[in-house]
């Protein structure tokens, strides 16, 4: 077990990682170099759970650009939004635990939950854009 624990992080430190600040596009190439770099499913479900966070983190700083631009009135309709959005995702979470709750099904659970987080950053994105 601590071999593959090693092997695991000693993998994770050999991804490369996008600048600081990324856009969706290197979100997307650098989801696509760990996957093409996966040797395994557990790998790539590493891949689909760092991708998440990255569009977590994605999606803070989006919300951050917005409150300088956006109007008082739409930021709270997005702020709400958001609010609402993070409540789905959690309870999606659980809904897909329970329904898929084996090993074999844990990648696909990562992927579905880094779509959603994705979907919900080019939201916000084109949100951004309108500015």
């Amino acid at each position: 077990m601590k071999t593959c624990a090693t092997f695991i992080l000693l993998f994770v430190l050999a991804i490369p990682l996008p600048a600081q600040s990324q856009g969706h596009e290197s979100i997307d190439s650098w989801l696509n170099g760990c996957q093409a770099n996966a040797v395994d499913l557990m790998q790539e479900e590493m891949c689909y759970n760092m991708a998440f966070s990255k569009w977590i983190d994605y999606q803070t700083q989006l919300l951050q650009q917005l409150e300088t631009v956006a109007p008082e009135s739409r930021m709270s309709i997005l702020t709400q939004s958001q609010e609402a959005w993070e409540a789905f995702l959690d309870g999606e979470q659980q809904r897909l635990w329970t329904l898929y709750p084996g090993p074999e099904d844990q990648i696909m659970t990562a992927a579905i939950l880094m779509a959603y987080s994705r979907v919900r950053a080019l939201f916000l994105e084109s949100h951004l854009a309108e500015y």
